[in-house]
């Protein structure tokens, strides 16, 4: 019941591209609409976090 719309990610150091070979843009909007914030911070905190300095970013609608 968390009231912010995570909508994308920012790799620190890196502008966001939608081409981006790390990933591809409807991926990461999959991920992000149908997974919980909780989720996401567990994923920035384990796998992802440990391969690349990701931040997810919330974007006001």
């Amino acid at each position: 019941s968390h009231k912010k719309k995570y909508c994308g990610i920012k790799v620190k150091g890196l502008k966001w591209r939608s081409e981006s070979q790390l990933f591809s843009w409807s991926g990461i909007y999959f991920i992000l609409i149908f997974f919980d914030l909780i989720i996401l911070k567990i994923l920035e905190t384990t796998l992802l976090g440990n391969v690349l300095p990701i931040e997810f970013i919330s974007i006001p609608q």
